[in-house]
């Protein structure tokens, strides 16, 4: 019982972790970017964090020539 307390008490942290990054991305998102993000989350299967990254990987040019 101590063992899933402890679990779930680490579980609770890392959650908490995430949501502030995700809120510190946020906040350092231009409003374009943000725009992009909820143009590519249309897309089915793409959520949030998978449309960040994909914003992200084709501002640095790394999926830009998968495009070609």
């Amino acid at each position: 019982m101590l063992r899933m307390r402890i679990l779930l008490n680490h579980l609770y942290e890392l959650n908490r972790q995430i949501r502030e990054l995700d809120d510190d991305i946020d906040h350092f998102m231009k409003p374009e970017e943000k725009q992009a993000v909820m143009a590519i989350q249309d897309i089915p299967g793409i959520g949030e964090t998978s449309a960040q990254f994909a914003r992200i990987s084709f501002h640095r040019g790394k999926i830009r020539h998968m495009l070609r």
